[in-house]
């Protein structure tokens, strides 16, 4: 685990190259991508009395379900075609990775996928996995393996031949996330309501020991376990309707300022009843995706990739669409979900 001092100096260098969110940054933002409309929704500490927020009671529908010094992102596509992707050995860089993976003149979001293994190997800075035990009843994995094991997925995928089963006590909640293609990953969880995350039935659900919010409960050791469930947190999902709309969501904040998974699955259903028409019982998969600092969502255009949400920076970015210097890179990733618009 990191201390307090070297997570805020790793802070500091990640905005201070993305650039931090200058007062000017909009608190409401709407605008085209192509056949793709982006949304996003800042709750600074005076949001209630934004002009924009005050004439649209649909904004403050979304905004009141978010927690302070928020930034809520959705992308609605209404045609695409969807595809699972990513390096099939080691890291998935981004951005460099998209702009050999995409056609000229076309429109493409980016977002990250589900949960993988983190090592060291490739960025001694990196927040690499450690502590780690393949299940609660199994030992805890030497470096040596973590390293073997990095960029494994959590879950079998079409992109990766190197995977770990998720936890036994968590694979109920697992749902397996196909593109038109049949590339696949799982994840985990819904977020449709048809899965109960009931924290006080669940242990596995707990980040920390009962009474004790200081040392971390053996369900968090687990790869792909979601302890984080009930702890506030960046969270990251995707949507698709029956009329093939699919829609993709970030939530980037500090993690004290985060949301618990039940607040993510009502901030969502808010955002797909008012902007939709359709809550999310009503589509045909609603799916939680890797978050924390692992989140991206990046509009791709030839050779330049806008940033629309990104994770541990605690959310801190300036106006929307953003390109950061094109030397920055994010954390590696294992796989990814493509959205060529159409």
């Amino acid at each position: 685990m990191w201390s307090p001092i070297q997570h805020a100096f790793l802070l500091v260098l990640l905005v201070s190259s993305y650039g931090a969110a200058q007062p000017s940054a909009p608190i409401y933002q709407h605008y085209d991508i192509g056949s793709a409309k982006a949304y996003h929704f800042r709750t600074t500490e005076n949001w209630a009395k934004d002009n924009d927020v005050r004439g649209s009671a649909k904004i403050q529908s979304i905004m009141q379900k978010m927690h302070l010094n928020g930034l809520f992102t959705a992308v609605v596509m209404p045609k695409t075609a969807m595809s699972i992707v990513g390096e099939r050995e080691g890291s998935t860089v981004i951005p460099s990775y998209f702009f050999k993976h995409v056609e000229p003149n076309k429109d493409y979001i980016f977002i990250d996928g589900g949960f993988f293994i983190k090592p060291a190997r490739d960025d001694p800075k990196s927040n690499a996995d450690k502590n780690l035990r393949l299940d609660v009843d199994k030992p805890l994995l030497s470096p040596a393996e973590i390293s073997r094991m990095g960029y494994w997925t959590v879950g079998r995928s079409t992109i990766k031949p190197g995977y770990v089963e998720p936890p036994k006590a968590d694979r109920p909640w697992y749902h397996k996330f196909t593109g038109d293609d049949g590339s696949y990953f799982y994840t985990a969880p819904s977020l449709k309501g048809d899965d109960s995350l009931d924290y006080t039935k669940h242990q596995q659900l707990r980040y920390f020991l009962d009474n004790d919010r200081k040392h971390r409960s053996i369900e968090s050791s687990t790869p792909g376990g979601l302890a984080t469930s009930n702890q506030p947190n960046e969270r990251a999902a995707a949507m698709e309707l029956p009329d093939k709309t699919r829609v993709v969501f970030a939530y980037n904040s500090g993690r004290p300022e985060g949301l618990r998974i039940d607040e993510w699955q009502k901030l969502i259903d808010t955002f797909s009843r008012e902007y939709l028409g359709k809550g999310v019982g009503e589509s045909k998969f609603t799916l939680n995706l890797d978050g924390g600092g692992s989140i991206y969502i990046g509009w791709v255009r030839n050779n330049e990739c806008k940033l629309l949400a990104l994770g541990g920076i605690e959310g801190k970015l300036p106006a929307l669409p953003y390109l950061p210097p094109s030397s920055k890179t994010h954390r590696p990733m294992a796989t990814m979900v493509k959205f060529e618009l159409q």
